[in-house]
Formats: C-alpha cells, sequence, structure tokens
C-alpha cells in the first residue's frame, strides 16, 4: 500500500515572499532524503529559473547536487489543470470536447473566483495519490480571506448539483415545449431577460454547458469531494507565511482564525524577512566592517520602532510555533540562498 505524503499548504497575505518561502520548504525536505515535490503559482523568472522550472510543463527536477533526496518543482497551468480534470471525469465521454470548446465554460476555468484555488487542490490531490513523492509544498495563490481558497472546491461543485443543471438543459431541445409546461412563469421571464442582455448564443451556450456535463456530473462531484476532504486530512499541515509589517500580521492572524475555526491544522508561522531585535543574527559578509556597522544600527533602531508589530506577533494561537527567517540582505533567487534559508527551517520542526 503506498504510503501517502506530507503535505504542506502555504498561506499568506500576497508580497511575503510566500513562493520562496515554499521553495526553501522543499529544499529542507530534500536534504533531509525525502521526495519533494513544490506546486507554485506565479514564480518570479529569477526563481524559476533557479529551479530549472522556466518555460517546463508538468513537474522539473531541481538541479542542485548534494541533496540526498530528490527536489522537483512545477508551475501550475491552471487552464491545463481544469481541462485534464475535466477529461478525467468525463471518462472518453463524447461530450467531453463539445464542453472544452464552450465558451461559459473557458469563462469559468479562467475568470471565477476561487478557480485558481481550486485547480491548486485538484492537481494537489492527484500529485498525492501518484505515489510519486513523500512531501509536497504547495504555494497557494495570495487571498483577502483563508475560507476563500479553503471553500474554493465546495463553491465550484454547487455547479453541478442536477437541481440547478436541469433548469438549463432544456434550452434549445425541440421539444422545449415541454419543459415550458414544467418551469415556472417567473424562470421562463427570467430566461426572457437573460437572453435580451446576453443574447441568444449564450443563452445557448448556457443550455450546452450543462446539457455536457450532465453524463459526469457525478464523478466531477466526488472529485471535487476529494480534493477538499484533504485539506483535513491528519498528513495535511498548514503554515502562514507573513512579515514583520503590522498590516501583514493582522490580515495573517484573520487567516489563523479562519483555519483554526473550520478544522485545518495550523501548525506553524513563518515571519519572513525579519528584522534581528540586536542586529547580530545578519549575515553581512561582503559589506565592510564600517557598513556592516551602519546596517546593524538601522535594523536595531528598525526593531526598536515596531513595538505594535512584536505585540501582534505574540496573538498567534498557542499551539502553533513561530518561527523567523532574518532579511540577510542577499537575492532569495538563488539555490545557495535558498539552501541557506532551508537551514533556518529546521528548527520549525525539531
Amino acid at each position: 500500500m503506498t504510503m501517502k505524503p506530507r503535505i504542506f499548504i502555504q498561506m499568506g497575505p500576497g508580497g511575503v515572499g510566500k513562493t520562496t518561502v515554499s521553495a526553501a520548504f522543499g529544499f529542507y525536505w530534500a536534504s533531509q532524503g525525502k521526495r519533494v515535490l513544490v506546486l507554485t503559482i506565479d514564480p518570479s523568472r529569477r526563481l524559476a529559473q533557479a529551479l530549472g522550472i522556466q518555460g517546463q510543463k508538468g513537474a522539473a527536477r531541481v538541479p542542485f547536487e548534494g541533496l540526498k533526496g530528490e527536489l522537483h518543482a512545477m508551475v501550475l497551468d491552471h487552464g491545463e489543470i481544469f481541462d485534464s480534470f475535466v477529461k478525467m471525469a468525463a471518462k472518453k465521454n463524447p461530450l467531453v470536447n463539445k464542453l472544452l470548446s464552450n465558451k461559459l465554460y473557458i469563462a469559468l476555468k479562467t475568470q471565477l473566483q476561487g478557480s485558481q484555488d481550486f485547480t491548486a487542490l485538484i492537481e494537489l490531490y492527484h500529485r498525492a495519490r501518484s505515489g510519486d513523492y513523500d512531501v509536497i509544498v504547495l504555494d497557494t495563490p495570495p487571498a483577502e480571506h483563508a475560507w476563500q481558497f479553503l471553500e474554493a472546491p465546495l463553491r465550484l461543485m454547487t455547479l453541478f448539483q442536477d437541481k440547478i443543471a436541469k433548469w438549463f438543459r432544456w434550452i434549445g431541445d425541440e421539444d422545449h415545449t415541454i419543459w415550458s409546461r414544467v418551469i415556472s412563469t417567473g424562470t421562463r421571464q427570467v430566461f426572457k431577460v437573460l437572453e435580451l442582455l446576453t443574447g441568444s448564443e449564450f443563452i445557448q451556450q448556457i443550455g450546452d454547458f450543462f446539457k455536457s456535463i450532465h453524463y459526469f456530473q457525478d464523478q466531477l462531484r466526488d472529485q471535487i469531494k476529494k480534493s477538499h476532504d484533504l485539506l483535513k486530512d491528519d498528513q495535511t499541515e498548514f503554515t502562514i507565511v507573513t512579515t514583520q509589517d503590522e498590516l501583514k500580521i493582522l490580515e495573517s492572524l484573520e487567516h489563523a482564525r479562519e483555519i483554526k475555526s473550520k478544522g485545518y491544522h495550523l501548525r506553524r508561522v513563518i515571519m519572513n524577512r525579519a528584522w534581528p531585535e540586536d542586529g547580530e543574527t545578519l549575515h553581512l559578509e561582503g559589506f565592510s566592517e564600517e557598513q556592516g556597522l551602519q546596517i546593524r544600527k538601522l535594523l536595531t533602531l528598525l526593531s526598536a520602532n515596531q513595538k505594535t508589530a512584536i505585540e501582534l506577533m505574540s496573538r498567534w494561537p498557542q499551539d502553533v510555533r513561530v518561527m523567523k527567517i532574518y532579511d540577510t540582505l542577499k537575492s532569495s533567487h538563488d539555490l545557495e540562498k535558498l539552501k541557506e534559508m532551508s537551514d533556518d527551517m529546521m528548527r520549525a520542526f525539531e
């Protein structure tokens, strides 16, 4: 029986270095001899180059010598993942090709709020089932609220409920007069208004969409439910990544409350780009002694003036471990720097 992989889901506000921290997570576990996959959303060009995944499709092995295990990384292509998900559920149903070219379906996978969250979870679920990895790290899209990510599958699943879909499948049928007798006068009026606003072609696209998914919507719902269930699995741990900034901390605290209140396993908070309290933990190789002294004085001053942020940092749930990754003033977009960050993370797993 294939062992379930250990899964780390990285959440947090935008602009806190979540993608870089996710890559460093991967380095840490690969250095421990694990087969690791980092699923990332939108890495910078330099980080993608460093990881060896720029322009790659699928998972690519990161070219770093000396790791005890294997590190793979993959940039999520949301449209492609959505199409693969539908094809798998359809099981070669001929209607699937018509669905993939449907304008409503294309808008759904590219523009619907939460579609990126959904495809990230779908890919996570399939990679977890594959048995190819011991550890999977998922870098999630930035979200104003944690529940936007956590509930994305359930929100999408409502589209595939038959009690909704059945009202649209009659559109365009030659015997639609039978349905016209069944549906209410109010519903018919709604369709007439929609047709006036959007045109008959769009209304036809709606009908085609729901006819296409009718024959495999049960499989779609099943896949969505399993993806959501994975989030609460004992092997799935959440990490919040933030910075030592008052607004970012407040947003992250809200994420923590949402994650904990819904029964997910929040294990740690990583304070990225933290300012050392005394300036002594900095690595200032390459700077002169005078420059190093000035940098330490500046960061010490910044830290001393962040009493509000420090007070906020004490509000995390007591069973959540808080650790800092200090800003070393070096580029985080090279493999050596990522390895250095991963070494610092060892404290989070001791």
